[in-house]
């Protein structure tokens, strides 16, 4: 048997395709619903993602697999958001002639960016500041990229390692091909803009539905899913976990695919995971007494003296989110599990919605119907400046156990995409079909 640890979009992607080749799986799930980031939750007639989830990918295997799953489910969106800055909001991904309706001073300082971005040096391009300073230059890094990326992860921008700066910034654009790697490449889009706007696929029943079919198909073939099952114990022997525990419950195992985060796994087989961290998310999730404001599905706050750090409007995805006439706010604010953030919660309510009138996604307080909090712990993976480092030490500990596979955004601490997570689960479920005797 095949024992996976997590039910999100990675565990549940390797648990269907390997019951669907004939192998028996087992998926612990820690939580009491399914999804892991990718669920979804539901009050009455409001429903809303954990954030703005969607599926974009060139990869065919991946989207083929998408389309498999969701049939005639899924629906093609065209993308809206924003960003907001000096309160004023901008396309984003930043449209190119966002550029020319800048402040004067800050579009001229971002032309002679233009001439001196040559001469900076790659070899010192070890930080997040580095690496965007060399490509887009210090005036977009100032005014874009340095209070975001220090709001979300929550360390400084020179603490942080280059790692973010190449995988954080297609994570916002989506089309990677779109997405200028240089200043000058984005000069260039202002000037000749591409055509095709960018789409993606959603499905209809909201982002839980994904899981909630695939959980549905694996129970089908004959796999099982255990939720509120937090995994205890592992019994190890001769390089190989052999049976793993859960309260009063054992079960011998040929191999084990940990999705989880990694600091737990480190927790449980004692291995030091001092250093890796992961950020997590405050969400705010509001029933509104009238539709939408703004136009935008989602939109970013880099602002440090506005609490949250991303908005997105459920009913920009799916009108069936909420009632007629009315919408529905995902507010997310990045904390660390245990700090003021995380345990006063509720006691931000008045900031939060202070800055929700300011930013002009409400016009005031008594257009809240309802209120409703989750906190998700171990969300994004920080990138400490020397977590590589750290992060080979533990893959090294961990590689002595022949039967355990780390995946998944927080198995693997990669901050990977759902599409990324489907295109790992695939590689994966390949490789353990094709060892099959």
């Amino acid at each position: 048997m095949v024992l996976i640890v997590g039910a999100g979009i990675t565990g549940l992607t390797i648990a269907y395709l390997l019951a669907k080749a004939g192998i028996k799986v087992l998926v612990l799930e820690k939580e009491k619903q399914i999804g892991g980031l990718a669920k979804s939750f539901r009050y009455g007639n409001f429903t809303f993602d954990i954030g703005p989830h969607r599926f974009y990918t060139h990869n065919q295997r991946v989207l083929a697999f998408i389309q498999e799953i969701l049939g005639e489910e899924g629906k093609i969106l065209e993308r809206q958001t924003a960003v907001y800055f000096r309160s004023r909001y901008y396309s984003w991904p930043l449209h190119p002639q966002a550029l020319f309706k800048l402040p004067l001073p800050l579009t001229l300082r971002a032309a002679r960016d233009i001439f001196t971005q040559g001469f900076r040096s790659k070899s010192r391009e070890r930080s997040f500041k580095d690496y965007i300073i060399r490509q887009y230059g210090p005036t977009l890094y100032e005014v874009f990229f340095r209070d975001y990326t220090q709001k979300f992860l929550g360390i400084s921008s020179e603490e942080t390692h280059s790692t973010w700066a190449q995988m954080g910034i297609i994570k916002a654009v989506i089309d990677e091909k779109a997405a200028p790697r240089s200043l000058i490449g984005l000069i260039r889009m202002a000037l000749f803009p591409p055509a095709a706007s960018l789409k993606f696929i959603y499905p209809k029943g909201m982002m839980g539905s994904f899981c909630e079919i695939l959980a549905e198909k694996i129970e089908k073939l004959g796999g099982k899913i255990l939720v509120s099952y937090p995994l205890e114990k592992m019994k190890i022997s001769e390089g190989e976990i052999k049976t793993i525990s859960v309260q009063e419950e054992s079960w011998p195992v040929e191999r084990v695919i940990w999705t989880a985060p990694l600091t737990s796994l480190c927790s449980l087989l004692r291995v030091s995971s001092r250093g890796l961290e992961y950020r997590a998310i405050l969400l705010y999730l509001l029933e509104i007494n009238h539709p939408p404001l703004l136009p935008y599905q989602w939109c970013y706050y880099g602002d440090p003296k506005i609490i949250f750090s991303r908005v997105s409007q459920p009913n920009l995805f799916n009108k069936l989110a909420a009632p007629p006439g009315r919408s529905g706010l995902c507010l997310e604010i990045l904390c660390q599990k245990g700090d003021d953030y995380w345990e006063n919660y509720q006691g931000l309510k008045n900031r939060v919605l202070s800055d929700l009138i300011r930013v002009g996604l409400i016009e005031g307080k008594e257009e809240i119907i309802n209120l409703h909090y989750q906190r998700i712990p171990e969300a994004y993976p920080i990138y400490h400046i020397d977590y590589p480092q750290r992060l080979a030490r533990i893959k090294k500990d961990l590689s002595r156990i022949r039967n355990l596979v780390i995946a998944g955004r927080s198995g693997s601490f990669w901050y990977n995409n759902m599409d990324e997570c489907i295109e790992m689960a695939s590689e994966i479920a390949s490789q353990i079909i094709r060892s099959k005797p």
